[in-house]
């Protein structure tokens, strides 16, 4: 996550946002990470996704932890639903649900 950091750092953006397109623990156990880096940053998901995440990611988790042996990003957060049918990104509109 060091390094996912430090790119979205290098070239001076601000992270205001992390979308999270699907429960799969890959695309969301580092977001404690983002956050301790980019507190100000939220993150979000469509409601289904957050449903699932909620669902599974303690199940998820251990499975993850039994595959790295314990050095798999152990996150609990939980992205928040995202609100309305689009996603700003540097201005441009982007419509939910073509996530889905």
């Amino acid at each position: 996550m060091a390094e996912v950091a430090h790119r979205i750092e290098a070239p001076g953006r601000t992270l205001t946002t992390t979308f999270i397109t699907h429960a799969h623990a890959a695309h969301y156990l580092g977001l404690e990470s983002l956050r301790s880096r980019f507190p100000q940053a939220k993150a979000v998901a469509l409601p289904s996704v957050v449903a699932e995440i909620k669902a599974t990611s303690d199940a998820q988790r251990k499975t993850w932890r039994e595959w790295f042996e314990g050095r798999a990003l152990d996150n609990t957060a939980i992205p928040e639903p995202l609100d309305g049918d689009t996603i700003l990104i540097d201005g441009h509109g982007i419509r939910r649900d073509h996530a889905e």
